[in-house]
């Protein structure tokens, strides 16, 4: 796939510095990498383990580029909301039956899910994953919309790699054998290589078996996510480190978003406090409200945060002056 654009003169905020630019879609990064080295190219997003050898040849990182991609895992299906947070339309999602996913009108079902997410939450290796996959150039903490290096990060929010608390709660949700699960990672890439970290890490530590997607998103797991019938565990990255802490949150994780993308989870807590964070533009309102959604995402963990890898996009200075 090729896109171009052309330089509109004169335009209301400035015009462009170059006069076309041509943008390909390439999903194998051996490929991006060769027709960087090649000229064929002028700029690509690189997987990590050629960073440091690109740079070594003389390509560059644009300076002031310098962000971690997030990363984190949906555990879908919770669909705690039976009815549009605003029109108060029934939607008739329907709850899955998996271990991860509670029902809300049985108290001892959410707690067992509960502790499935925390287990499976705390059964990641994420400074050994920063380590073996990122080369150590990522950050092992983070949490889903929110940076470590953000000013509201705290500490207490980060997962700790406890394989035996993790095997105790798995154990105490009725799991002691483990199961069955599919996890998306998309076709190619350090996600690939993420999610295949994550499932031995599973396997190792609580027999959680699980095969490994590695589909299109477009066309094989996005379909399933807007119409809330998706029931694989997904790598739902938000962005980049730089998004700030205190802009609304919420949205993906309620029925704000019923019929569009979302983290395949709806909870009605997150759709009251991202309306309450939309409608103030107090910086110590947004902070509370910011602090009260990570709390509850920390404790609920409905979706949790995943290594922040180090931004892959690379040029080539014989060909791009600034």
């Amino acid at each position: 796939k090729v896109t171009r654009v052309k330089a509109v003169e004169n335009h209301w905020r400035k015009t462009p510095y170059v006069a076309e630019v041509e943008a390909m879609e390439i999903p194998e990064p051996s490929a991006r990498r060769a027709m960087l080295e090649t000229g064929e190219v002028h700029v690509a997003v690189v997987v990590v383990k050629d960073l440091k050898p690109m740079l070594d040849a003389g390509f560059k990182k644009a300076p002031g580029a310098i962000f971690y991609g997030r990363n984190a895992l949906s555990f879908p299906g919770n669909y705690w909301e039976k009815s549009h947070f605003v029109t108060g339309k029934a939607l008739g999602y329907t709850i899955p039956d998996k271990p991860w996913a509670g029902n809300p009108d049985n108290p001892a079902s959410m707690e067992k899910a509960r502790k499935v997410r925390w287990a499976l939450s705390m059964a990641i290796d994420r400074e050994g994953i920063n380590q073996s996959i990122f080369m150590g150039l990522g950050r092992p903490y983070g949490m889903y919309e929110l940076s470590v290096d953000d000013p509201i990060w705290q500490d207490k929010w980060k997962i700790t790699y406890d394989a035996a608390g993790a095997k105790k709660l798995l154990t105490e949700a009725g799991y002691p054998d483990g199961f069955e699960c599919t996890l998306w990672s998309g076709p190619t890439g350090d996600e690939v290589t993420l999610m295949e970290a994550v499932a031995a890490g599973w396997l190792k530590d609580l027999n959680v078996r699980c095969t490994i997607d590695k589909g299109v998103y477009g066309a094989t797991i996005r379909p399933k996510i807007i119409e809330r019938s998706n029931t694989i565990i997904w790598r739902c990255g938000d962005g980049n480190s730089q998004y700030p802490g205190t802009w609304p949150k919420g949205l993906l994780l309620s029925t704000l978003a019923a019929g569009g993308y979302s983290c395949d989870n709806d909870d009605a807590f997150y759709a009251k406090n991202y309306m309450e964070m939309a409608k103030t533009t107090d910086p110590a309102k947004l902070k509370q409200l910011a602090t009260n959604h990570f709390e509850n995402l920390y404790q609920q963990r409905q979706v949790v945060g995943m290594p922040e890898n180090p931004g892959g996009l690379l040029y080539n200075s014989k060909k791009v002056v600034e």
